[in-house]
C-alpha cells in the first residue's frame, strides 16, 4: 500500500489525514484517561507519545482550551 493511496483513503472516508486522524485518537485517550484514572499527567503523555508533561499540557491547552490539570478537575 502506498502512502498516496492510504492518504487518499483517509480523505475520502474520514476526512482527516492520517497525522490528523492519529492526533484526534491521541487527544480522545488523553481526555479519557484524565476523567477514568489515576495516572499523572506526566504518564498519561507518556502513554499517548509526548516525550514530556510541558509539550503535552500546551498540546492539550490548544485542543480542549483548559490544562489536563484543570480539566480533570472540572469533568
Amino acid at each position: 500500500m502506498s502512502r498516496s493511496y492510504l492518504y487518499n483513503i483517509f480523505r475520502q472516508n474520514l476526512n482527516l489525514t492520517p497525522s490528523q486522524f492519529l492526533t484526534q485518537l491521541r487527544r480522545e485517550k488523553a481526555k479519557q484517561n484524565l476523567l477514568n484514572s489515576s495516572y499523572t499527567v506526566q504518564q498519561i503523555a507518556n502513554t499517548i507519545g509526548y516525550g514530556d508533561e510541558f509539550t503535552f499540557s500546551k498540546a492539550f491547552k490548544r485542543y480542549t482550551g483548559l490544562s489536563p490539570k484543570f480539566y480533570r478537575k472540572k469533568k
